[in-house]
């Protein structure tokens, strides 16, 4: 399975997780096309189909659609407090606000046991990575990452920043930036959010790899 589709399982099942949590019942097909970005129904369905393999969810034999639920041997009840330790800019790195929040019950039957800490997400340049204003990241504290993760990074005199790390190798040179998930571009063509190269701002410090996203499903009026 490619990276991307890999990809798209993750947002599929942070969203339908967060539905769960949030309402009780399971999303449809396309509430979860709208939540996640996909571009077809059909995508969605290879998807869920792929991750009901993987044993995630189940489909509701009991429902009248293909409803998902969490498989009965995962249900154990038990939750972690998490806290919620301010924002994280996703956009040109800004100072943060380390305050603590809030806090936040995880169910261990699904984020497991782990060390985490949230940060409350700001801005759009991740927003092709499924991470949107006002979204939760759940991240494990790690201070290094591999290349294709999305970190919380600290670039010294300037603030923390949420990217995506990627790693290049010219030769022997190793090359490392941070790259933002919005190919959106200014008048002049250039993109609103280049790279950050790493040997540009003098080094980074990672303070985490995002593990998890949970966000609200936009309200639509429907009754």
């Amino acid at each position: 399975m490619t990276d991307e589709a890999e990809k798209r399982k993750q947002r599929i099942k942070d969203f339908v997780i967060s539905c769960m949590q949030r309402t009780g019942k399971s999303p449809t097909y396309r509430e979860i096309q709208k939540a996640t970005g996909i571009a077809s129904l059909s995508t969605v369905s290879v998807a869920v189909n792929a991750l009901v393999e993987d044993g995630v969810f189940e489909f509701d034999g009991d429902s009248s659609w293909r409803a998902l639920k969490v498989p009965e041997a995962d249900r154990t009840g038990e939750t972690q407090k998490v806290y919620v330790a301010g924002e994280v800019v996703c956009g040109m790195p800004t100072f943060g606000d380390d305050s603590i929040e809030a806090s936040v019950l995880l169910p261990t039957s699904i984020f497991g046991e782990d060390e985490y800490y949230i940060l409350r997400a700001h801005g759009d340049s991740m927003k092709n990575a499924g991470i949107r204003e006002g979204d939760l990241l759940v991240v494990h504290p790690y201070r290094v990452a591999h290349d294709g993760s999305v970190v919380v990074a600290h670039i010294p005199g300037e603030g923390n920043t949420c990217k995506t790390l990627r790693i290049r190798y010219a030769g022997d040179v190793k090359n490392v930036f941070l790259r933002a998930e919005n190919d959106e571009k200014l008048e002049d063509g250039s993109y609103r959010y280049p790279d950050i190269k790493v040997g540009d701002v003098g080094g980074i410090v990672i303070s985490g790899v995002v593990s998890h996203v949970i966000h609200e499903f936009p309200k639509s009026g429907r009754m």
